[in-house]
């Protein structure tokens, strides 16, 4: 079983290369279930792994979920079977536009479980 990534956004990070076929399923969460999933993946399962390259996001996650969300720049290569949480900002930032806590609540974000099949 693969940890449960934890990313900024609902961007895929595999994708497939000439002649193959990725199917990604991609489910709106509460927070209460994010953090379900997360307790679980912490307590039961495999763990955690961070993918949240900006600080902003890692602060809310990390409140959000209840566990820490350290920041990262590593690259992400979703596995087959493997889940992930991402939180998506609504909105377009303008260019060079960089989110503290309070402006990544005012803008707004929602949460989704994305799981490759």
């Amino acid at each position: 079983m693969q940890k449960l990534m934890l990313l900024n956004t609902t961007v895929m990070g595999a994708l497939p290369a000439h002649g193959e076929t990725f199917t990604y399923s991609l489910t709106a969460l509460t927070a209460d279930e994010a953090r379900a999933l997360v307790k679980e993946a912490v307590l039961h399962g495999p763990g955690v792994e961070s993918y949240v390259g900006h600080a902003a996001t890692c602060s809310a996650m990390t409140t959000i979920l209840g566990c820490p969300v350290p920041e990262s720049r590593a690259m992400s290569a979703q596995q087959p079977g493997q889940r992930a949480i991402a939180l998506k900002i609504r909105g377009r930032l303008p260019e060079g536009t960089v989110l503290d806590g309070d402006g990544l609540e005012a803008i707004g974000y929602d949460l989704y479980l994305i799981t490759r099949e």
